[in-house]
């Protein structure tokens, strides 16, 4: 029968085919996009884009999070914990060895070796420190806590939060309106209109 039927198969020319992606993505709460570009994106794309059997990198950097998709050629099998340890171990060294604020691109001119030298550091653990790395990642993400939710769990940083300094009072130019469940600044009109019911 699988003989028979072998020759009666469909062909499809252009196959759909999903190819193996990974989808990084990291919070800086409060960063702005900008910032979220400069400290988290460009960083975690020049890591991944040292993995082998990359076909296509890109990323998506916005207030607070960046996304970083990673999509690999379907001859390679992509190991995502080996992914997940380069990133890691890429980052650790861009702190321990760049200057202060100083943006990636920057780092990577001036480091001695260049590509070459990064990629048996990160990769290769040529220095032997890649278990330092990626312990102190670790501890990274053991200490990590959101400012903004420590400030508003919290009853004296919440204090802080106030429109007047020396007063209690509220400032009527701030108004909000609810939508989906959740508030947000009101537009001029949206204010006018619920100045009006107010009156």
């Amino acid at each position: 029968v699988g003989a028979a039927t072998y020759g009666t198969l469909g062909v499809d020319r252009f196959p759909a085919v999903d190819l193996p992606q990974v989808f990084v993505r990291t919070q800086l709460p409060g960063a702005s996009p900008e910032e979220v570009e400069v400290l988290i994106s460009q960083p975690m794309e020049e890591a991944v884009n040292r993995v082998e059997g990359l076909d296509e990198l890109r990323s998506v950097s916005g207030p607070g999070s960046s996304i970083v998709i990673a999509t690999f050629k379907l001859e390679r099998d992509i190991d995502t914990a080996t992914l997940v340890r380069t990133i890691d171990r890429f980052l650790m060294f861009y702190i321990r060895t760049a200057d202060r604020l100083q943006r990636t691109s920057v780092w990577l001119e001036n480091l001695e070796g260049g590509l070459d030298y990064l990629r048996q550091v990160v990769c290769e653990d040529s220095l032997g420190i890649g278990a330092e790395l990626e312990a102190e990642m670790a501890k990274v993400i053991e200490t990590y806590q959101c400012e903004w939710k420590t400030a508003i769990n919290d009853p004296v940083t919440l204090k802080r939060f106030r429109h007047f300094v020396n007063s209690e009072r509220t400032d009527d130019n701030v108004v909000f309106v609810e939508e989906r469940g959740q508030i947000r600044p009101a537009t001029p009109f949206e204010r006018k209109r619920k100045v009006r019911e107010a009156v």
